[in-house]
């Protein structure tokens, strides 16, 4: 392309491409609550697994979880950590876990209802919705929770928008009546989030986003 160029009389000058690189510190410091976060859960982690079979597990698991921790404790949190709001999420989560296999065993009879009907009576469609839920952990939880749920399936997940692949008219209606994004809500903001209307009731203007309580 510069030959052509020249050769039709115009002149060609290249861009300077050169620029001085930035140097920064990419390790931050890692706060005793973090890395002990990180090791506690690696350490239940390792035991559950190893269905707590004492004496040599306890050692190893006391290694494997602080090398973990001392891998992940500067990558795993977004913002300073707080044992008091973590510890109310995870007794949330425990709320959460009976009802969303609650739900997965519900939306199991549903589909199999409908696998061994005679006409297979499936009415696939993607439904588009703007999620009620804000955070990358918030997002990924209810987006798995979906696709977890037989009958719905997430496609595709940008910042808070949600496309969702449903089969049957029922999973359509349970999805768009936002009992899953209550539950989640539930376990990141509390109860006070869970009045938000449904994505089925939910007009376009954005919603405020909920205090942490």
């Amino acid at each position: 392309m510069e030959f052509e160029l020249a050769e039709a009389g115009l002149a060609v000058e290249e861009a300077p491409v050169e620029r001085p690189a930035r140097r920064g510190v990419l390790r931050r410091r890692v706060e005793p609550a973090q890395f002990l976060a990180i090791f506690g859960v690696s350490y239940l982690f390792y035991q559950i697994i190893g269905g707590f079979a004492g004496g040599l597990d306890l050692f190893t698991g006391g290694i494997t979880a602080a090398i973990t921790a001392a891998v992940l404790s500067q990558v795993s949190f977004k913002r300073d950590f707080r044992p008091l709001r973590s510890a109310k999420h995870l007794l949330r989560f425990l709320v959460y876990a009976p009802y969303l296999l609650w739900e997965i065993t519900k939306a199991n009879v549903s589909i199999a209802y409908v696998v061994l009907h005679p006409s297979l009576p499936i009415d696939p469609e993607l439904v588009e919705f703007d999620g009620a839920v804000w955070g990358d952990l918030p997002v990924t939880t209810l987006a798995n929770s979906i696709t977890l749920t037989p009958g719905t399936l997430t496609v595709d997940v940008t910042r808070d928008q949600f496309l969702i692949h449903t089969l049957t008219k029922s999973s359509r209606d349970d999805l768009l009546d936002g009992g899953l994004e209550r539950a989640v809500r539930f376990v990141f903001y509390g109860r006070s989030a869970m009045r938000i209307p449904s994505p089925a009731d939910r007009a376009g203007p954005d919603e405020e986003v909920p205090a942490d309580d």
